[in-house]
């Protein structure tokens, strides 16, 4: 799903975003934003995102995670940083808030909302539950909201202390990003997968879906690991994927089109959005550059005399190469130490294709 008005809107998005008070309180104290980051809450973060950056890779849900990042500083007391900065803390929250109600309204626009009978959405899963997860969750209540049924939410620009011009950008943006979603490939089969649906196929779902929440009880995800939330998580994912797997024909196909649309949600719409509108698109200059081939659009490259800053798993950049136009999403990176006592960063990144053309403006 690379189409120009999807990454136009979402580039759109961003700006809006941008513009409000809230959010710019709550970035310009995180790593990378900072002019100074050994001191104050610049340094706490730091800290903190060197201590547990997989945790906290998408900082618009920074807010909820904050309690297990901070858990792995015990030298941190929760209720001290809290105290001592409360106004960022508040604004991580509103933050979240109008994300989560974004995400929550855009998958509004699913096919066959708010009855999706996908086994996903069984009790205990990633997309559900209230333990952590690296999924931005279906929150308790959500598909309850009417919220196919609404323009856009209010909440979102109050949240963020917009006022009415940026407010009425922001609704607008958010619109295109809706249109665009609907259009893509992943949302069409998903729709064309919910209108195959037949009683056969819905009472496997059904069936699906009443195992998942049998083996992801409480008793069950303690029974696998009773302390660490990672390995609980993980089992969450084993779970769900073991029984989507094991559906075919018209209800795997419901499944697995399900999947894919929601993983527009997360990918674009909270992943990579989070970074563009949390942070500038910086530029690196690749050495040793790997192109995969035609299919897989992934770059292998390495960066000489690692800067003072190291790049953030997770980040979105340009590449100072005409052989990779588009930007690039950082997803994982390696130090390694030459024998001239040279640092070099080796990298991997995803190609967001078509982001040439729509953020041009953005270089």
């Amino acid at each position: 799903m690379t189409t120009y008005d999807f990454w136009r809107a979402l580039h759109d998005l961003s700006k809006a975003w941008r513009q409000t008070p809230v959010l710019e309180r709550f970035t310009s104290d995180l790593p990378g934003n900072a002019s100074r980051v050994s001191t104050g809450l610049p340094g706490v973060l730091q800290n903190i995102h060197a201590s547990a950056a997989a945790m906290i890779g998408t900082p618009l849900v920074l807010a909820s995670r904050m309690p297990m990042a901070l858990s792995v500083l015990p030298e941190l007391n929760e209720q001290e940083f809290y105290a001592t900065y409360r106004d960022w803390f508040d604004a991580a929250k509103r933050v979240e808030a109008a994300h989560r109600l974004t995400c929550a309204w855009l998958r509004a626009r699913m096919p066959g909302y708010p009855s999706l009978p996908a086994p996903q959405l069984a009790p205990g899963s990633p997309l559900v539950t209230d333990e952590f997860t690296f999924r931005l969750i279906f929150s308790p209540g959500e598909r309850a909201q009417q919220l196919q049924l609404r323009d856009f939410p209010p909440e979102v620009p109050n949240e963020l202390q917009a006022d009415a011009v940026v407010a009425k950008g922001l609704m607008q943006a958010s619109r295109d990003v809706a249109s665009a979603l609907v259009a893509t490939p992943e949302w069409i089969t998903l729709a064309d997968a919910t209108a195959a649906l037949d009683d056969f196929a819905r009472a496997e779902l059904r069936g699906a879906r009443a195992r998942v929440r049998e083996r992801l009880t409480a008793a069950a995800v303690d029974a696998h690991e009773p302390k660490f939330a990672l390995p609980r998580d993980e089992y969450r994912e084993y779970v769900l994927r073991d029984e989507v797997d094991g559906l075919t024909g018209i209800a795997g196909n419901y499944a697995a089109a399900f999947g894919d649309a929601d993983g527009l949600i997360q990918k674009f719409a909270s992943n990579i959005f989070g970074q563009i509108a949390c942070y500038p698109i910086g530029t690196l200059r690749p050495i040793d550059l790997e192109i995969a081939p035609v299919g897989s659009p992934s770059v292998h490259f390495s960066v000489a005399d690692v800067m003072p800053e190291l790049p953030r798993s997770g980040s979105v950049v340009w590449l100072d190469t005409p052989l990779v136009p588009d930007a690039v999403q950082i997803d994982s990176m390696r130090l390694s130490f030459q024998a001239t006592s040279q640092t070099e960063l080796n990298l991997s990144a995803n190609i967001l294709q078509g982001t040439a053309a729509a953020w041009r403006v953005a270089r």
